[in-house]
């Protein structure tokens, strides 16, 4: 378990399971997660292109009206990542390196009444320090990151503003 969200009626379970690399196509079952007993579909599972990933992030949505109606059930593959809801998005984010530039990598899912589908994704240099560091206003994501500037010797932080495409629109 990782953390839940109600959204309207919506109840979104964030659970992480861990998979290891199988030895081929044939041992679905060292890395293809289950979801109550059941192998997750290939189509239910996001693939984001990240150097390396062991981790699935898996996302299940219940009506919390009526918890006998079950809503998407999706995967995303990445390694240990920071999770940010908000009414209409779940967003991961976890640091990334090129070279010596420390950067965000952000996977947006949308969400709702019970769907839930991959959007987009994006990086901004720099690191997100939390959850705390973001937050979602009239559909634009707002973010602060922080990273090291080696030829002045200090910390720099950004602020950026992305659309629902996560295009920088401001900061």
């Amino acid at each position: 378990y990782l953390t839940a969200r109600k959204v309207g009626d919506w109840l979104y379970l964030f659970t992480s399971c861990y998979k290891e690399a199988g030895s081929g196509e044939e041992d679905v079952e060292r890395y293809i997660p289950k979801i109550n007993g059941s192998l997750m579909s290939y189509e239910d599972i996001y693939l984001p292109d990240v150097q390396t990933a062991d981790h699935y992030v898996l996302i299940s949505a219940v009506n919390a009206a009526d918890p006998q109606e079950a809503g998407d059930r999706k995967g995303i593959m990445l390694p240990g990542c920071e999770i940010y809801v908000s009414g209409q998005h779940a967003y991961f984010f976890l640091p990334e390196y090129s070279g010596s530039q420390e950067m965000t990598g952000i996977y947006c899912m949308g969400i709702e009444d019970g769907d839930i589908w991959a959007e987009s994704a994006a990086q901004v240099p720099g690191l997100l320090y939390d959850s705390f560091s973001l937050d979602e206003y009239k559909g634009c994501l707002r973010l602060v990151t922080t990273e090291w500037d080696y030829e002045r010797g200090t910390h720099l932080n950004h602020l950026y503003v992305l659309d629902k495409e996560l295009e920088t629109i401001g900061g």
